[in-house]
């Protein structure tokens, strides 16, 4: 019997459901003081986070926790791997006159897009060694879609190994699955998914909304999309994300890359129409056709 509980955190909903309902206060416990730790650490909307102590250093080495530095190297992978498209690393409201941003624009049959590209991207400019970690003044971090990502695949690894039972982890439009599933798997319906998710899978739902509303610094262009959601599943939370986030800012290649990362994706554009990418595992998932 599946065991299901509803928390608040990271200023999004999250739900743990676990396969074994005598774990599923512990289950609780753990994914409710991971994702605190989290909120301390990210959420600029906590004026004591972590986070600031990077905006405050002007441009030093700041020593930070365990959890920030691998928070950061996280989002700096993601930001390198789709090109900036996560905007975990941005430009913040002080210039840098020796990365001067020119605009990009180029046009497809999904319509003309825009892109703000610099000599040398942001994510190449925070340094990261010996704990610490240094951040230039023309920098800003936002990791808060990073840490909702962590926390989905962490809590469900830790509490899969430590339980021995099947779990889910969903944070705000993504979840990930750790142990076995249960009899039919996952079901993820609270995320648009009309066919349930299989063991050890992630999905991550990014809407047009949800690309626009990204973080740009104070002289970048808003984020546009021709594209009404992506899907995608892939081994993590944190790809699944980065991956879908990718595929809107550039919907006419958005196909060819995630076909190339070897990625499972349903994308459904601005038409009504949809494309799917990927082949369904033989454990099925919740793009199964």
């Amino acid at each position: 019997m599946i065991a299901t509980a509803a928390l608040f955190g990271l200023d999004t909903d999250i739900a743990v459901s676990v396969t074994a309902s005598e774990h599923h206060d512990r289950a609780v416990d753990h994914v409710s003081a991971l994702a605190e730790r989290l909120d301390r650490t990210v959420n600029r909307a906590r004026p004591s986070a972590e986070v600031f102590a990077l905006d405050l250093a002007e441009g030093q080495p700041v020593m930070v926790s365990s959890l920030l530095d691998q928070l950061i190297i996280e989002a700096l992978f993601f930001d390198d791997l789709t090109d900036g498209a996560t905007r975990a690393v941005r430009r913040s409201d002080t210039p840098d006159y020796r990365y001067l941003p020119g605009v990009t624009f180029s046009a497809s049959a999904a319509g003309m897009t825009s892109a703000v590209s610099s000599p040398i991207p942001v994510w190449h400019r925070v340094q990261i060694g010996r704990g610490t970690v240094t951040v230039p003044n023309e920098v800003r971090l936002e990791l808060l879609s990073t840490a909702r990502a962590l926390l989905a695949d962490q809590a469900s690894a830790h509490l899969a190994e430590q339980l021995g039972c099947g779990v889910m982890v969903r944070v705000g439009n993504l979840a990930a699955t750790a142990g076995a599933a249960p009899t039919g798997g996952w079901d993820c319906g609270a995320l648009g998914m009309e066919h349930p998710l299989g063991a050890g899978l992630a999905v991550a739902q990014v809407a047009a909304a949800d690309y626009c509303s990204l973080p740009v610094a104070p002289d970048d262009l808003r984020p546009q999309s021709f594209l009404d959601c992506v899907s995608v599943v892939a081994e993590s939370a944190a790809l699944a994300q980065s991956a879908g986030l990718r595929s809107h800012v550039d919907p006419a290649g958005a196909a060819r890359w995630l076909a190339a990362q070897g990625l499972t994706a349903r994308i459904d554009t601005a038409d009504s129409g949809a494309v799917r990418v990927g082949r369904v595992p033989a454990t099925g998932h919740a793009l199964a056709a």
